[in-house]
């Protein structure tokens, strides 16, 4: 049996894999983060470059000498005239121009010789939308994850845990469903001994089955790490009963 058919067998046989989606999620709009930075600086390369240019643009009127048809572009030959000196350049063109029209063109006032063209106007408007689109997207989900995380760390060193009791393992069907599953979480109670007040705490998401680990290794407890000052700011641990960490 091949790689792929055992993976199918597996999964048609409702095995779950232990897979953190919110890392998934977070290494792919990093990469997305990645491509939009790298997306904007080109953008930004060529806008600057544009601008430089213009500022050194200075019109006048030239004609077609000739047209080549070169690799689906129909390169046109311009003569102009600056300061009663001839120059000639080329410049892209369309089928409907002809030898001897015409023509508006930007010269370098420091280098005549030079023609200037700016045409990245339309890339740079399509670029730049995408690349707006992909830094929202990526920025939407990685900041609450950072945040999250920020928050996980802190409450881990600067909190305190209680051993709160296993209430029900259940699916959480409001979630995104890999390979044709959705994932499991743990709610859990523990009884404030101060004020005689119950404590409700759902655990992340995870994919792994982790209503057989807790009923093949017996499992009643799990710590949940609480905020002091809130207890409504909590993180259940699970990384003990993962399958990766049992090993």
């Amino acid at each position: 049996m091949n790689g792929i058919k055992y993976l199918l067998y597996k999964l048609k046989s409702r095995k779950r894999i232990n897979i953190d989606l919110s890392k998934v999620g977070y290494i792919f709009n990093l990469v997305l983060l990645t491509i939009s930075i790298i997306l904007l600086s080109i953008v930004a390369y060529f806008g600057i470059t544009d601008i430089q240019k213009e500022k050194l643009a200075i019109k006048t009127e030239g004609i077609i000498s000739s047209i080549d048809y070169n690799k689906n572009d129909y390169i046109a030959k311009i003569k102009y005239v600056v300061n009663g000196n001839s120059y000639e350049s080329s410049i892209k063109t369309n089928a409907e121009s002809a030898v001897s029209d015409k023509v508006v063109i930007k010269y370098n006032k420091e280098k005549p010789e030079e023609i200037i063209e700016n045409n990245h106007i339309g890339y740079i408007v399509i670029v730049g939308i995408i690349s707006a689109i992909l830094l929202i997207k990526s920025l939407s989900y990685l900041l609450p994850y950072l945040r999250n995380a920020i928050m996980i760390k802190n409450v881990r060193k600067k909190g305190f845990y209680v051993d709160a009791t296993i209430v029900e393992v259940f699916i959480n069907n409001n979630k995104i469903k890999l390979f044709g599953l959705y994932p499991y979480r743990i709610r859990l109670k523990y009884i404030n001994p101060a004020d005689g007040n119950t404590l409700i705490f759902d655990s992340q998401d995870s994919y792994a089955n982790l209503k057989q680990i807790v009923e093949d290794y017996k499992i009643n407890t799990l710590p949940v790490f609480l905020n002091p000052k809130n207890p409504n700011i909590y993180y259940v641990d699970l990384d003990i009963i993962l399958p990766k960490k049992r090993r």
